[in-house]
């Protein structure tokens, strides 16, 4: 909810080390997520309609939300990206533990 506290051995000697230091674990969140989203898009593509049954279903708008996950989508399954908007699409559930990463991790990111 506020950020992750990082425990120093040793006080960073300039700022270039503070910044590494306090990027590293966005980053590996961010791209640990678009792992995920994409590893979910994958799995939603290569499901059988019996198991897409089961699937939770969002509007098809979600995946024109950001530029992030359009791009991913575009790359992992295009035929979602020329779907109407209203339309409701079934997605693995891996796909909104990745979107909500992403989220969540540019919300961290903020100042």
């Amino acid at each position: 909810m506020f950020g992750a506290i990082t425990p120093f051995i040793d006080f960073p000697k300039n700022r270039k080390e503070m910044f590494d230091v306090s990027i590293i674990g966005p980053a590996v969140g961010w791209v640990v997520s678009l792992a995920t989203y994409i590893a979910g898009l994958y799995l939603t593509n290569s499901s059988s309609p019996e198991m897409l049954a089961s699937f939770p279903v969002v509007p098809a708008s979600f995946f024109h939300e950001s530029l992030v996950s359009g791009i991913a989508t575009l790359v992992a399954f295009p035929t979602l990206m020329i779907q109407p908007a209203a339309m409701l699409v079934p997605i693995h559930p891996l796909v909104a533990v990745g979107a909500a990463g992403i989220l969540i991790n540019a919300l961290n990111m903020m100042p």
